[in-house]
């Protein structure tokens, strides 16, 4: 009895580690325009974009953060810029961290979860927010 008890808590214990970490991996974000790695650091999720459908500007040069309302960050490439940051776990949930649009500039507070296999990331402007859906992508 003793053993099925241990059992089951390692059981209840691995399920939730499993929810926890299933926002891990690479999505494609809701347009087909990028893929955004999600990863875990320190406890705390962050996102990059590992890929866009067009990187390049039409001469060639890497498109840059020209919408970001710091003018020293305006010359940093898109690609492995980090969009999301600093969530933390909370009931099934990653939160109270943010989510950068770097095709408007702005940056969000965020949420994200998965759901019927897809990763919903929702920006909230106080209590006004919006989900965007992402599908699971590989590299």
């Amino acid at each position: 009895m003793k053993n099925l008890i241990v059992l089951l808590i390692v059981l209840v214990s691995s399920c939730a580690f499993a929810q926890k970490d299933n926002v891990l991996g690479v999505w494609l974000s809701q347009e087909k325009d990028g893929k955004i790695e999600i990863y875990k650091q320190g406890g705390e999720v962050f996102g990059k974009l590992i890929w866009l459908k067009t990187p390049n500007e039409p001469d060639g040069s890497p498109k840059l953060d020209k919408h970001n309302p710091k003018p020293e960050l305006r010359k940093v490439p898109l690609l492995g810029l980090t969009i999301v940051k600093n969530l933390k776990y909370d009931d099934g949930r990653w939160t109270d961290g943010t989510i950068y649009d770097p095709k408007s500039g702005k940056t969000y507070d965020s949420t994200i979860f998965v759901e019927d296999g897809n990763l919903q990331i929702r920006g909230y402007i106080g209590w006004i927010y919006q989900t965007r859906t992402w599908t699971p992508s590989s590299k």
